[in-house]
């Protein structure tokens, strides 16, 4: 998985963060608010889910990982 992961985070680097915010989307989560850098989603369940958006910046995998568990999100959602 983590070499997956890597792979996606680097080729995606330009906007990676656009993307893991269409996914969450897609997964139900909304956008609730922006704090300076950061987009708070929450879906219906409560869960929330903040994405750092720096631009021009690549997201570190750890981070991206992160995300993909607190949003309970598996590798193939980003197909």
């Amino acid at each position: 998985m983590t070499y997956l992961l890597l792979k996606w985070t680097y080729e995606n680097s330009a906007n990676n963060c656009r993307k893991i915010i269409k996914v969450l989307k897609k997964k139900g989560f909304d956008i609730v608010r922006q704090s300076c850098s950061h987009i708070i989603l929450r879906n219906e369940k409560g869960t929330r889910v903040t994405v750092p958006r720096h631009s021009g910046k690549v997201l570190h995998p750890k981070i991206v990982k992160s995300i993909m568990n607190d949003a309970e999100l598996v590798e193939d959602d980003f197909d």
